[in-house]
């Protein structure tokens, strides 16, 4: 379920962003803290979209299915989808040990849900994060590299006047 702030910072902007002259119109999606599912509009009108998580001493994880969602998004209309990092936190199993409440307690682990809202409550579609620092945490998505850079050669070439106010 998008998150209803980046919702509205999308219907508001990303159609100012489609009628500017520029050789390349592109997304930067960092940090990514919830779900974004872009208009074919935008997506017809773009050459590329950058997604990361956040980074830093209070950094929020990113729930994998975010990026996972705009890739498929990018790749199925054909836009350069470039994966920067996850940011502070990866994805984990829940600890048999018993250990997971402490790590909860030392903001170590935390449960993020997919519409991105708190609650530590596991459901379907939530997963545990682990806070491990973004140069462990890395840059695949699914085991991947994703560096799309857009071709100069096959930039979009939406009917501009055609984008939704």
């Amino acid at each position: 379920m998008p998150v209803p702030g980046f919702v509205r910072e999308a219907d508001r902007d990303i159609p100012k962003l489609l009628r500017l002259p520029a050789h390349v119109r592109f997304l930067s999606m960092e940090p990514l803290l919830g779900a974004v599912q872009l208009l074919e509009a935008a997506l017809a009108g773009l050459d590329w979209v950058i997604v990361g998580g956040e980074s830093g001493p209070l950094a929020r994880p990113m729930h994998p299915a975010w990026p996972r969602s705009l890739r498929d998004q990018c790749q199925a209309a054909g836009v350069a989808f470039f994966f920067k990092q996850h940011g502070e936190w990866v994805e984990t199993q829940a600890k048999s040990d018993g250990g997971l409440v402490e790590d909860m307690q030392r903001d170590r682990v935390r449960i993020v849900k997919p519409d991105g809202q708190p609650d530590d409550h596991f459901e379907p579609g939530d997963v545990f994060m682990l806070r491990i620092g973004k140069k462990l945490a890395g840059g695949l998505l699914d085991g991947n590299l994703y560096r799309g850079f857009p071709n100069p050669l096959h930039r979009k070439t939406a009917k501009l006047e055609h984008v939704p106010n």
